[in-house]
């Protein structure tokens, strides 16, 4: 169905299927009550659906599903890297960062991107690069060349991966979690980006729950992270801002999200990865927890204590977490179980409610 409606700077009809209209139409169907399209419609109107839907696209190329690319085995083999469906592409994950970005196929190729911060020299016989003095300053010689991906076998993979270690203590305690075989990992780094919008909302983790039989969204810090304490200005820490508004978006678009993750299970389980995703029952139960949940990782015992008292430096973000968040997850060194059990010893459940 295609919408014709007045821009309030343009004189006559357009369309702006660019914008998406189509599908904000049809989500405007619903809820302005409209049975018909109209050939004018307010620009506000349209602008307040837009607004209000969250905008994430899961698919990949059609003939993945009918025949998975041999390539993806190197990464399903791998526990510690995890390949995540985008907008008809793939993402591999390593440490919550993208190792491959937006593996997809365009006119019979194969295809993506990986970042020059994660690409190691070829190997060789020398521990050294010799250099030598030419006309335009020090050289190498012979030249020093990338290492290719190959078919990324393990020696080759154990490379790239040693080129992305040690980037950030939060991607660290992210990985822990996400390799543990009980948290049930459907997506990461979750973006909403809303049409018109420069910025976007990113969580850091959706997963299955087994106790709740529902989708969960997680976000994560560490100990030291500086949104989990009061800012100079201002109310509130920063991340209960940020758990506020993953809580707003799953209530305002809870439908299309649980639409969007059912996929994801749905993709992974014909790409060959139904192995990671064994707990989550054949038929998905459409839900989701309604507010997000905090981790808390690398924390000491005596800081598990301080921040269950509120004490100190800690009492602005615990006088308000209850309201905003399902539960509160602290972890050290070796991570946590995700789920909303009230009996885990590192989870603290404030409200596990869901919604369909």
């Amino acid at each position: 169905m295609a919408i014709w409606f007045f821009p309030p700077s343009v004189g006559q009809n357009h369309l702006w299927p660019e914008l998406g209209v189509t599908r904000y139409w049809q989500y405007g169907v619903t809820e302005f009550g409209l049975t018909e399209p109209a050939s004018a419609l307010c620009w506000f109107s349209i602008s307040k659906v837009i607004k209000e839907t969250v905008l994430i696209r899961r698919s990949v190329p059609a003939k993945w599903l009918d025949s998975p690319p041999s390539f993806l085995r190197s990464f399903i083999a791998d526990p510690e890297l995890f390949p995540e469906i985008r907008d008809n592409s793939i993402t591999v994950y390593y440490k919550s960062r993208a190792l491959i970005r937006e593996l997809t196929l365009r006119d019979g190729e194969v295809s993506g991107s990986i970042s020059l911060d994660y690409i190691p020299q070829a190997r060789t016989q020398s521990r050294y690069a010799s250099v030598i003095l030419g006309e335009a300053g020090f050289e190498y010689s012979p030249s020093v060349t990338p290492l290719q991906p190959g078919n990324l076998d393990p020696v080759t993979l154990k490379h790239f991966k040693a080129r992305m270690d040690g980037r950030g203590d939060e991607g660290d305690v992210i990985h822990r979690l996400t390799i543990r075989p009980t948290n049930l990992i459907v997506d990461q780094e979750v973006a909403f980006q809303d049409p018109g919008v420069r910025g976007f909302d990113k969580i850091d983790l959706c997963v299955f729950d087994p106790v709740v039989s529902a989708f969960s969204f997680v976000e994560v810090k560490t100990i030291v992270d500086g949104r989990l304490f009061l800012p100079s200005k201002g109310d509130v820490p920063e991340v209960i801002q940020q758990l506020q508004r993953y809580k707003d978006r799953i209530e305002q678009n809870s439908s299309e999200l649980i639409t969007v993750f059912e996929k994801v299970v749905q993709i992974k389980r014909d790409l060959g990865m139904e192995t990671r995703l064994a707990e989550i029952p054949e038929a998905v139960p459409r839900a989701i927890v309604s507010r997000p949940a905090l981790v808390i990782g690398n924390c000491s015992k005596i800081q598990v204590q301080e921040i269950l008292a509120g004490a100190g430096s800690w009492k602005p973000l615990m006088d308000v977490l209850p309201s905003v968040a399902s539960g509160l997850v602290l972890c050290g060194g070796a991570g946590a179980n995700l789920n909303l059990d009230p009996a885990g010893s590192q989870t603290f459940v404030f409200d596990s409610g869901i919604t369909n």
